[in-house]
This record gives C-alpha cells, structure tokens and sequence, in this order.
C-alpha cells in the first residue's frame, strides 16, 4: 500500500491477522487511531506462524508524531489453544514504523 492519504476515520488502518503487508510513503491524518494490529496466535499449530511480525511500515506521515524517533503501532496478540478455542491471555505488542515522515506527502 504506497501514496495513500487516510483521513478522518475511527481507525485508520487495522490489520488483523495478515501478513507481508507493506505501507509505504502514505499520510495517516486525523484519524482516531492511525494503525492498530490483532493476531492470534494457536498452541500448538506450528503451521499458523504468528503473522503481525512480516508487516513493514516505512516513511509514513502519521499526524499524530511530531518525532524523528521510530512510531509505535500498537496491537495486542492473543494466544489460544487451538483444540477447543480457549483463548489463555492477550499480549500486547508493538510494530514500527522505523522512518516516519516528517511532513505530510499531499497526494
């Protein structure tokens, strides 16, 4: 996802349990939450890898980081057996994006 603006909604962007997704050089504005994140993660299904972890996030202008620091995109993980469903607890966790922008790109 590059040279998106994302204005002025309750969430931004939300990814739940996705992966390789990569967002590029988009202005995040105004919304309630920019980017938020989900996963789960199932015990013991080695075949479900936790999934957040393959996202990229570089050069984005978000409205609500003034800093020249790395963003935090916070999200909780959720581990639960698989056989049953039972979820055991929640973890939260964060993904970055390590180059914000420093001025919105105007697209």
């Amino acid at each position: 996802m590059r040279g998106n603006v994302i204005h002025s909604n309750t969430v931004g962007i939300y990814l739940e349990t996705v992966r390789d997704n990569v967002f590029l050089d988009n202005d995040l504005v105004d919304n309630g939450r920019n980017a938020l994140f989900s996963a789960l993660i199932d015990i013991p299904n080695k075949e479900n890898p936790v999934r957040p972890f393959h996202n990229v996030w570089h050069g984005n202008y978000w409205s609500d980081w003034q800093q020249s620091l790395p963003r935090p995109i916070r999200g909780t993980i959720t581990v639960f057996l698989r056989f049953g469903h039972l979820p055991l607890f929640d973890v939260p966790w964060l993904m970055f994006d390590w180059h914000p922008a420093a001025e919105p790109y105007g697209w």
